[in-house]
């Protein structure tokens, strides 16, 4: 059976996808997608405003600017312009990746959003991100947990993953292979009242 033959009338029509660097939020969105979602990154709005400002596409420099654009806007800008681009763009199914703060998860849980937080230990993470070897990803493993840390505790205004994965509806541990992800994402998804 493939992705498409899945049946999805019961899974909710939007998903935010929480979780740290390494943990498997973009193959679950490809997953998604396979399924007949549309995927919006907040991320993409951060990349976005570091090309404008003329920054190379580090680790550093991406939460650098995520924290810049939310100290001049708010905590909820990301989630606010990612949500009325998903409205204008797609009458679809969606889903919203990268979801970073508390009160990103707040805002889009008060659309309607359910929110999903994927989960790894930080071993498996690592080995993860240099395997898919993007730029944001050229980093030592101390490097990595330094990162993990910020991203995670709060220590910068734009993130505090920890307090954000509290506040999702399910959570998968993905520490295992490709098809255990997917039959855990199967299984939580097609229940509608786990949502």
């Amino acid at each position: 059976m493939s992705d498409r033959d899945i049946d999805i009338t019961r899974w909710p029509y939007m998903i935010g996808v929480v979780g740290p660097n390494g943990s498997g939020k973009s193959v679950c969105c490809d997953y998604l997608a396979r399924c007949g979602y549309d995927v919006f990154s907040l991320s993409d709005s951060v990349r976005a405003e570091a090309r404008l400002r003329k920054r190379p596409l580090t680790r550093d420099n991406l939460i650098l600017t995520g924290n810049e654009l939310k100290t001049q806007f708010g905590t909820t800008v990301l989630a606010e312009r990612v949500f009325d681009s998903a409205q204008a763009l797609s009458s679809k199914r969606l889903v919203f990746d990268s979801i970073r703060h508390p009160d990103e998860a707040l805002f889009l849980k008060g659309k309607g959003v359910c929110l999903l937080g994927v989960t790894a230990p930080i071993e498996v993470r690592y080995q993860r991100i240099m395997l898919r070897k993007k730029e944001t990803d050229r980093v030592s493993f101390e490097q990595f947990k330094e990162h993990d840390i910020v991203e995670a505790s709060g220590n910068s205004i734009g993130q505090h993953i920890l307090k954000t994965l509290e506040l999702c509806d399910n959570l998968i541990e993905n520490e295992q292979g490709l098809t255990d992800f997917e039959v855990k994402l199967q299984s939580i998804l097609s229940y509608e009242s786990s949502f």
